[in-house]
């Protein structure tokens, strides 16, 4: 078994995660990026036209649900446009995640680490169908 906390690198001056993160803060995606490189609250940046930031973090929830639906309960509710439409969602945080980290790496080092990527004023609108709280 290998040893991965060997590799892992603290930020003192970060203090600890409790510390920093808002304690509303449960996206495992924040605290990810801050414990490895010091950005505090990527999931922040996640809203664009037509998709504020509450409704983008309630379409990723959906979708983990719909994940965790399908594979472990055995339940396809997941139609093709369903597909379709969080692809485009993903695609569009990624690209906004991918700036935003870029953005701090620039800060911080004084260089870009890669390009810029282009999110569509019109990536994706909130669709309330299927971006909804389940049971």
């Amino acid at each position: 078994m290998l040893a991965h906390s060997s590799n892992i690198k603290t930020f003192p001056e970060h203090g600890t995660t409790a510390e920093i993160l808002p304690q509303e803060s449960n996206l495992n995606i924040n605290t990810l990026f801050f414990q490895t490189i010091g950005l505090k609250g990527l999931s922040d940046s996640w809203q664009w036209q037509g998709m504020s930031n509450e409704e983008a973090i309630k379409c990723i929830n959906t979708l983990l649900d719909l994940r965790g639906d399908y594979v472990h309960k055995n339940r396809s509710l997941i139609s093709e446009t369903d597909i379709e439409y969080f692809q485009k969602f993903i695609e569009a945080l990624a690209g906004i995640s991918a700036n935003k980290a870029r953005d701090y790496i620039y800060d911080k080092v004084g260089h870009y680490p890669w390009l810029y990527n282009k999110i569509s004023p019109n990536a994706l609108n909130f669709d309330s169908k299927r971006c909804t709280e389940r049971a």
